[in-house]
């Protein structure tokens, strides 16, 4: 049974909610240089941040029953989440070689289905913790062009995730909400450089990527960037733009609290 909601809705609750539970006494959004303001306020030249960037790509999860495929491998109901196909688009060996230069890469997917069940938690702020994260860097790569699905228990809080392919892998993981909170925490304690330097890396990181994975690269020099961009604003929406086009993801900027 497919969810009741949309994806958009769903990643919209989530982002809002991380920031809620991350930063419970803001007063204000998040510090990240407009778009609009950098011209006068010289952010070009003096653009500095630490923190931590988390790359999702929401997917919504089907609600399984004991006559589905997999069931066998479950006491009751389980979600799952289909994997893009590689025929139809890379996006998940993409999101795997990002893994291995960047290490909070994710699939993130609803605990839940319904729409009133959807309103409840994001009332209660607890979408969170009935979401499950899913690591990049654990999963296999994709080498043949069948469907490959992820399922999760839906009868308790799950703790692993099975991958299908020819051959099921388990992947015991801690991937609940409460435990992903405790792990964004730990790395707020040691933040990394997020300004100038570390974008530039990542743009050029990412048209990396892409270009080893594509069969004739020359073709994407139209789409894909490829000249040193002056000013800050062009390279934000470059990073933006690739990581939606290519990769599927929202990139969030986690700054501890004291820097929001």
């Amino acid at each position: 049974m497919k969810a009741e909601f949309s994806e958009f809705s769903y990643g919209f609750a989530l982002a809002f909610e991380i920031m809620n539970v991350l930063y419970p006494t803001a007063s204000g959004a998040p510090f990240f240089p407009s778009l609009q303001r950098e011209a006068s306020l010289g952010y070009d030249i003096n653009f500095t941040a630490a923190g931590w960037p988390l790359f999702l790509q929401f997917k919504l999860a089907d609600y399984m029953t004991r006559r589905a495929k997999y069931s066998r491998l479950y006491n009751g109901p389980f979600y799952r989440v289909a994997v893009h196909r590689r025929k139809d688009s890379d996006q998940h060996n993409l999101l795997k070689s990002l893994a291995t230069r960047e290490p909070e890469v994710y699939y993130v997917a609803p605990a839940f289905r319904r729409q009133r069940d959807f309103n409840r938690l994001f009332v209660n702020d607890e979408v969170f913790t009935n979401t499950v994260f899913i690591p990049l860097d654990v999963l296999p790569l994709l080498t043949d062009d069948d469907q490959h699905y992820i399922t999760f228990d839906a009868s308790s809080i799950p703790t692993g995730i099975r991958w299908h392919s020819d051959e099921d892998e388990y992947f015991q993981h801690p991937i609940t909400g409460k435990e992903w909170l405790e792990h964004l925490r730990r790395l707020m304690a040691q933040p990394r450089d997020l300004g100038l330097q570390f974008l530039y890396k990542l743009r050029d990181t990412l048209v990396q990527i892409i270009k080893d994975h594509t069969l004739q690269p020359e073709l994407l020099n139209e789409v894909v960037p490829t000249t040193q961009v002056d000013e800050l604003s062009s390279l934000i929406r470059e990073v933006r733009n690739l990581l939606a086009t290519y990769f599927g993801v929202v990139l969030i900027f986690l700054r501890p609290p004291n820097q929001t």
